[in-house]
């Protein structure tokens, strides 16, 4: 708010009420200065979320392009669904970004962005983590916290904010108890020298650290400030890096393969050409053979192992005065 002071004391009055939200009253330090200062902090501010969410919409485009090229690999696919989740959760928190884009949003649909975008995440990240790390990840305990995660997002579709405000706590457990996963489960793949388990590992130990603070700052434990955007974009950094060397690694692998493939199909092309040569010079020779033989004035006969002719020349028809077909056989 802009507003020039007349006198030397000014009174501010804050006049809150609460009847749609288990949380009431002010949540965020008031702060006074020179409307220029005060414009530049938001300016700021403003810039660095549009900074995230831009480069996290990027990388959403970017993998679910990847995913429609190769099906067969769905981790693009979830990395895409956890990056936009994140995105609308950066542009529904903070300095509410999409209510600059929106202007006319409601407050209660708002709300439900803003919760969605949490509660659909935590599954989202489950499941990527277990397409790269699949031997490493128990179906039962990924598929109960998906499970769980769809149950609360359906709560907040289809109840009003004031109830389901409510539920922000208990998922915050359970997000408590999928972080300690994920830092299980890459802890094990590292042990067994997983492709990208260290990088993994890095980036959700910087996560699951700003997703603690803005939980308990959030709850007003501590008064430090949100700091799970940093920790979210070096997170998902780390994750497009391992997928691009997976796909790196998939690359130089077909390349391999391709190379491999061209050099057997080389050497089979020359068997086959030595084979194709060997034969017509197997069949001329035959060709000379049958010609001396029904050339020669001599008589000439080829029998089987029962004594029944199987080939005769013209000279052994003359002798024996029979045709070639009464004498075969």
């Amino acid at each position: 708010v802009d507003f020039e002071p007349k006198t030397n004391q000014i009174e501010l009055i804050f006049q809150v009420s609460n009847f749609h939200h288990r949380r009431g009253g002010i949540w965020e330090v008031i702060r006074l200065g020179s409307e220029k200062d005060m414009r530049k902090a938001q300016e700021r501010r403003l810039g660095f979320d549009l900074f995230l969410i831009g480069s996290i919409f990027l990388m959403a485009l970017y993998h679910l392009g990847l995913f429609t090229f190769r099906k067969k690999d769905r981790s693009p696919l979830y990395f895409s669904i956890f990056c936009f989740l994140v995105g609308l959760r950066l542009i529904t928190t903070g300095e509410r970004y999409f209510v600059d884009l929106f202007p006319n949003t409601a407050w209660e649909l708002m709300i439900k962005l803003e919760y969605l975008s949490f509660y659909l995440a935590v599954p989202a990240f489950i499941l990527f983590m277990q397409s790269l790390f699949y031997l490493e990840t128990s179906k039962r305990v990924s598929h109960f916290i998906a499970v769980l995660g769809c149950a609360f997002s359906c709560t907040v579709v289809f109840t009003p904010a004031r109830v389901l405000s409510h539920t922000l706590q208990a998922y915050q457990i359970i997000t408590l108890m999928a972080i300690i996963y994920g830092l299980y489960v890459p802890s094990i793949a590292l042990i067994r020298k997983r492709d990208g388990a260290f990088v993994f590992l890095l980036g959700f130990i910087i996560l699951a650290l700003t997703a603690i603070n803005d939980m308990l700052y959030a709850e007003n434990v501590i008064l430090t400030g949100y700091f799970a955007p940093f920790g979210l974009f070096i997170f998902i950094f780390c994750l497009a890096f391992i997928i691009s060397l997976r796909f790196s690694k998939a690359l130089t692998t077909s390349e391999l393969q391709f190379k491999e493939l061209k050099e057997t199909y080389q050497a089979y092309r020359g068997e086959i050409i030595d084979r194709v040569h060997a034969e017509e010079a197997l069949s001329e020779s035959e060709k000379k053979y049958r010609n001396i033989l029904n050339s020669m004035e001599d008589g000439y006969y080829e029998v089987d192992l029962s004594g029944n002719l199987t080939f005769i020349n013209p000279a052994f028809c003359k002798h024996l005065g029979y045709s070639k077909k009464e004498l075969v056989g």
